[in-house]
């Protein structure tokens, strides 16, 4: 009986329904804090860049498989990663900027 209905199940499903897409995670600790001096500025701007090394990775491994969701997911972390270093980047101008008056 639970063949059957499996059975059923599995040809009213679309044939081509993609799982869904995992969720985007949140942003690593470094994107989200305001940092206070210029040693921690530097710290964070070192684990951004690690993050957008892992999120080219990822982009690349889920392209080379042709994984969709994947691929869109490794982007958007890509893209937030790189936002959150160029104001880490901005930030550190500014602290400098301010020490050398």
């Amino acid at each position: 009986m639970s063949l059957l209905l499996t059975a059923l199940l599995l040809l009213a499903a679309p044939a081509s329904a993609a799982p869904p897409a995992p969720p985007v995670p949140a942003p690593a600790p470094a994107l989200q804090e305001k940092p206070a001096s210029v040693p921690e500025l530097k710290k964070r701007i070192h684990e951004v860049q690690l993050e957008i090394r892992r999120a080219r990775y990822a982009l690349r491994k889920a392209q080379g498989k042709k994984d969709e969701p994947a691929a869109k997911l490794a982007q958007k972390r890509l893209d937030l990663a790189k936002a959150a270093l160029k104001k880490l980047r901005s930030e550190l101008r500014k602290k400098l900027a301010e020490e050398k008056r």
